[in-house]
């Protein structure tokens, strides 16, 4: 799914992220990028994983949100959109 207005609700039960490499989920409102990699993402290198965790509230997130294929539908609904979205890897 994509654009919900809310993303996602964690009340302390969830997890977001599977360990690195295989990650977490694909979020829609999500405009970090993609230019490192390895578990702390401090790697030079794309992995099609989010640079920065995507914040699902104070206490949670998703720590290897994942990134669209390049040049994907999606991809391009990122760029286009990117002003309206405001709170990317909070």
């Amino acid at each position: 799914m994509a654009d919900n207005v809310i993303q996602a609700d964690d009340r302390g039960s969830n997890t977001w992220n599977a360990a690195y490499p295989t990650g977490g989920n694909m979020w829609s409102d999500y405009l970090g990028q993609d230019k490192m990699s390895g578990p702390g993402q401090d790697a030079p290198g794309s992995d099609r994983i989010g640079d920065v965790p995507y914040k699902i509230n104070d206490q949670s997130a998703d720590k290897y949100p994942l990134m669209g294929n390049p040049g994907s539908a999606y991809q391009d609904y990122r760029k286009e959109h990117r002003s309206s979205f405001d709170h990317c890897g909070q």
